[in-house]
């Protein structure tokens, strides 16, 4: 098997790609591997060298770590061609690592490039939204996806990933309009005017917030939200049973399906917001098919770590 690293420097609160390769080195060397190793040079790196190396190796098995956060992952994703002989995998330095939160208390064990170059594959489902992959979440209906194009969100980051999240959520709740769609969940129509919709396939999103305690992305189900029109008090409520996991429970103001598949379409035909695992995606028409891919996704994991 191959084993090719790609280091994000721009990932987490300093730059440590140089001591990471040099450690990368060291455990391969003890274990008599010859690795690839990249640093990522510029936006789309990520892509283009998993793209690139996936077609080098067409004829072998190759594993590629991410090493990043949840956008190094998302990229290197979306860049796979054939996923019988690529393996993914995370190695955590970035401020959200939203698909190592599934793995509960054992993600620690994901800190230690050895315990995945030494570890085992665990299949993932992977979603889908008009071609666009994705294995953690995605959501519409918030205005700014997030607010990651503000400085003083990432500064906060640095001391809590829940404070960088958490004020792009109560931001976009407030300052973002309620659309009217058409909605089709596994063939059922659910029509109407929301504030957002999410669907999750993981168990976390922005690092630190987890909206479905319960949710795994390998049970072929999406575990989706849908929270109705409401006004300032209720999305305040609706806000706090977000951050404790309890928005899906006993809510007049909320919809809670699991669902394989979603249709979406604005009623005023104008493009459709979209935060695939933190990246954003802009439907021009106005609509998104959603569902989950043929394939699965080969992620490697620490021997001893669990899906939780």
């Amino acid at each position: 098997m191959r084993h090719i690293f790609i280091i994000n420097p721009a990932a987490g609160r300093t730059d440590s790609s140089e001591k990471l390769f040099r450690e990368i080195e060291r455990l391969c060397k003890l274990r008599g591997i010859e690795p690839l190793i990249w640093i990522s040079e510029y936006p789309g790196y990520e892509y283009e060298m998993t793209k690139r190396m996936s077609e080098l190796f067409s004829g072998e098995k190759i594993r590629i770590y991410c090493v990043g956060g949840s956008g190094t992952l998302n990229s290197a994703l979306n860049a796979v061609d054939n996923f019988e002989n690529v393996e993914l995998a995370s190695i955590p330095i970035g401020l959200s690592n939203d698909i190592l939160k599934s793995y509960g208390e054992t993600k620690k064990l994901f800190k230690k490039p050895e315990n995945i170059i030494d570890g085992r594959v665990d299949m993932l489902d992977i979603g889908e939204v008009n071609g666009v992959r994705f294995i953690d979440f995605i959501n519409f209906g918030l205005k700014s996806a997030l607010l990651n194009r503000y400085r003083i969100l990432k500064v906060l980051a640095y001391i809590n990933p829940v404070l960088y999240y958490a004020p792009g959520i109560i931001f976009d709740l407030f300052a973002s309009k309620c659309h009217d769609y058409e909605i089709t969940v596994d063939g059922a129509d659910y029509s109407g005017r929301y504030s957002f919709v999410t669907l999750m396939n993981g168990k976390c999103m922005g690092g630190a917030v987890i909206p479905i305690p319960d949710a795994k992305p390998n049970d072929g189900v999406f575990d989706i939200l849908m929270v109705k029109k409401a006004n300032p008090i209720k999305k305040c409520m609706l806000f706090a049973k977000l951050l404790q996991g309890k928005l899906h429970e006993n809510s007049s103001d909320v919809i809670f399906l699991k669902a394989r598949e979603m249709q979406v379409a604005r009623r005023d035909g104008k493009p459709l917001l979209l935060n695939c695992d933190g990246e954003k995606y802009l439907s021009e028409s106005g609509c998104a098919d959603i569902s989950f891919s043929t394939d699965k996704l080969s992620f490697a994991v620490p021997e001893k770590s669990e899906l939780c």
